[in-house]
């Protein structure tokens, strides 16, 4: 599904506020839909998943062909996982309601 031109804003915002996640949190369920966001950048593609179930974690990748998310890919890359900003999983969940997915 491609993401339309005017939710871009809204991605950009909510990806600006990503931190690390707490590590002495509890997170309870741990089965639910996952979403991936791939955008393109001058290095290639860079990929967003957003887990919708538990602590809502997010994981980045600099390949999502090839590095799992969450491990260190590219130098620069971001390891481990983050925190999910509110409102980010509400945007993936109507983006992916309006095209079918």
């Amino acid at each position: 599904m491609r993401v339309p031109p005017g939710q871009l804003r809204r991605y950009q915002r909510d990806l600006d506020q990503l931190v690390p996640a707490d590590r002495e949190r509890a997170c309870r369920a741990d089965l639910g839909p996952r979403y991936l966001l791939v955008y393109s950048h001058d290095a290639g593609l860079a990929g967003v998943t957003a887990d919708a179930f538990g602590c809502e974690d997010v994981r980045l990748t600099d390949d999502p062909a090839e590095t799992a998310p969450g491990e260190r890919g590219a130098p620069g890359s971001v390891p481990g996982i983050l925190q999910s900003p509110s409102g980010l999983l509400d945007a993936l969940e109507a983006t992916a309601n309006a095209s079918g997915a």
